[in-house]
């Protein structure tokens, strides 16, 4: 069986950096308005609604204000569901190796209806929702939208704050 090209490399380089200058594959920009569901657990989850032309750090803040959490921390999207995966699009001031939430849109990111993946904010805490794509309605494409929530159920987990008395 042949080698795959970037097996020829591995040696040469960390796997940190040759991971880093491997092609990404790239999608075609997919139009519509986004339907999601943003789970917590079985009994607490909540449906937003974006436009393809709004940001995974959109998504990101519409999930904190649905779960009424602080923004004062780092998050990811790991597109394959599985935590510290490669295959992950981070917070801005994020410096690892993902795609910057605030520069890739949702229509660029190449979901599909039926497509599940995790959404990890703070680091520390790890708190973990599952996103599922509930629909994408390209009919809507010309119609821009304010991120809005459309439905929450069960009550959001308690952000924890931690007092400093010193």
């Amino acid at each position: 069986m042949p080698k795959l090209f970037y097996q020829a490399f591995t040696s040469l380089f960390p796997k940190r950096d040759l991971y880093k200058s491997l092609p990404r594959t790239e999608h075609e920009f997919q139009e519509g308005t986004h339907f999601f569901t943003v789970a917590f657990n079985h009994q607490t989850w909540r449906k937003v609604v974006l436009s393809a032309t709004h940001t995974m750090d959109d998504l990101h803040h519409i999930i904190l204000r649905s779960f009424d959490f602080d923004d004062d921390h780092l998050y990811s999207f790991f597109m394959d569901g599985i935590k510290w995966s490669h295959s992950c699009i981070s917070s801005p001031d994020d410096i690892s190796e993902g795609a910057n939430a605030a520069e890739t849109t949702i229509g660029s990111v190449g979901l599909h209806r039926g497509q599940r993946f995790l959404y990890l904010y703070d680091y520390g805490d790890e708190w973990q929702f599952t996103i599922t794509v509930d629909d994408i309605q390209k009919e809507a494409a010309s119609t821009l939208i304010e991120p809005y929530i459309a439905e929450a159920v069960g009550y959001g987990p308690e952000q924890n704050f931690i007092i400093d008395d010193e």
